[in-house]
């Protein structure tokens, strides 16, 4: 860009420029420019400001300027007089309001407003009750009508009795049921004798959901879960020596499935639960321990074969292919997705976002070993590979290479069957990020179980590792 010539402001001498917009000839004359020079409103003095100011003084925007403190202050304090305009009383009143307060007191002010005022007659839109006021803008004839007016309230039906009332709209949107009184509310929420025969008469027998359907609108899944084993005697079932000696004598040696059919007044959780608390170990975890031989195998024939290929060589599922590898830190250069997934593993963790959420409420949002509040994550200290595994193995779901293939109950059900044996086994924890990589940097990832989990929490608790 060429020079331009241009007329500095301040001195107005010619120069040249390349600047686009160029004003000054120098800085000198720029600053020169920006200097100004206003009378103090108190003593005379003239001050310098700059500019900018100078333009907000003209618009108003600074209603006053002095040249120090002490003029501000004797501007404030100095006293003028005045003479009030209802009683005519002389009075002494700061400089600063001279041109604001017109009355000596509020007295006069009122008696003033009174008699150049019109009394007028309104009736509350609240309450309907008439009032006197002297202000046309007053609309209620209290300050409580005026509260209750602010209250975007509307009209609601108690899911209880029926009974219609009135709630604040906000309450409204943030509840998905409504109560007219706590009465009604403990009332509907409580198990009645009906909904405890249903439950007692179909859990174990039936899934969950269906027994879900049999009661209230307002149970919940977990609710449900929680009623049921949380009955006393003489409605909840115990087990007998023969059904532990049942359960002790073939847990570990037959398939689950054939388990539940020695035991068929107990359901997938019930089973679990008891295994956990007679520490027994499933014939499912026993028979899927891989050997050194296969793991020699995935590693010299991974980067070869699809997950397909050596599901059907080694006898296993796709997904316990791709969590053995990922435990053993053998990764292909690059995997391929599937409807938005990797496959029936990562769809099924998708769906646990809720769970997940529930689970860090009730821990109080704090790790069980550090008490972080932040970055937390839930443990499944028996693996959520082993869980997948056994759900499909109870289900004899089909293994495929697309999760495009499976049909939306198929994908529903292992989904319901592996969050029932989750909550059987119930050994899972609330732990900060770092101390989760931590644990699988020791332990790997795939196949883990409680004990190594209780090895770990052992090890941290006497200083062995640190987040460094």
């Amino acid at each position: 860009m060429a020079k331009q010539k241009y007329i500095c402001e301040c001195c107005g001498k010619e120069y040249y420029s390349y600047k686009a917009n160029s004003n000054y000839c120098s800085m000198e004359c720029k600053r020169a420019d920006n200097d100004r020079y206003i009378a103090c409103e108190f003593c005379g003095k003239k001050i310098k400001v700059t500019k900018a100011r100078e333009q907000k003084y003209k618009n108003g925007e600074i209603k006053h300027i002095y040249c120090s403190k002490k003029c501000t202050d004797q501007a404030h304090t100095t006293k003028v007089k005045k003479f009030c305009k209802h009683c005519g009383k002389e009075f002494y009143i700061g400089k600063c309001f001279e041109n604001i307060q017109k009355f000596c007191s509020f007295e006069c002010y009122n008696l003033y407003k009174r008699e150049h005022s019109t009394l007028r007659i309104k009736t509350c839109p609240i309450c309907n009750s008439k009032f006197e006021t002297y202000h046309d803008s007053q609309i209620y004839c209290c300050r409580t009508c005026r509260d209750i007016s602010r209250q975007n309230r509307i009209d609601c039906i108690c899911d209880f009795c029926g009974k219609k009332f009135e709630r604040i709209k906000s309450e409204v949107d943030k509840n998905n049921r409504h109560y007219c009184s706590v009465k009604c509310k403990i009332a509907d929420i409580a198990w009645c004798d009906e909904d405890i025969k249903i439950l007692l008469d179909n859990y174990g027998k039936v899934q969950l959901k269906e027994i879900k359907s049999l009661l209230k609108d307002t149970r919940s899944l977990k609710g449900i879960s929680k009623k049921a084993m949380t009955l006393t005697e003489p409605f909840r079932k115990r087990w007998t020596n023969d059904e532990e000696q049942i359960l002790v004598k073939n847990y570990s040696s037959l398939p689950f499935s054939d388990v539940m059919e020695l035991l068929p007044g107990r359901s997938v959780t019930a089973i679990l639960g008891k295994a956990r608390t007679l520490n027994l170990i499933s014939h499912f975890y026993l028979n899927n321990v891989y050997s050194k031989e296969e793991v020699q195998f995935l590693k010299e024939n991974y980067l070869d074969m699809a997950n397909s290929e050596l599901s059907s060589i080694l006898n296993r599922s796709e997904n316990g292919i791709e969590q053995k590898l990922r435990s053993l830190s053998l990764f292909r250069p690059k995997d391929e997705t599937v409807s938005g997934y990797k496959g029936v593993s990562e769809y099924i963790r998708s769906k646990l976002s809720l769970w997940v959420k529930d689970v860090r409420a009730e821990s109080g949002y704090t790790c069980a070993l550090t008490g972080e509040h932040s970055n937390l994550v839930i443990h499944h200290c028996h693996g959520f590979n082993l869980l997948l595994e056994e759900a499909k193995a109870l289900i004899n779901f089909p293994e495929y290479d697309s999760l495009s293939k499976y049909t939306r109950d198929e994908l529903d059900n292992l989904f319901d069957v592996f969050f029932e044996i989750q909550e059987g086994y119930h050994v899972y924890v609330c732990i900060t990020e770092w101390v989760h990589k931590l644990f699988h940097k020791i332990y790997g990832y795939g196949e883990n179980t409680k004990e190594q989990w209780d090895e770990f929490v052992v090890d941290f608790k006497n200083n062995k590792y640190s987040k460094s």
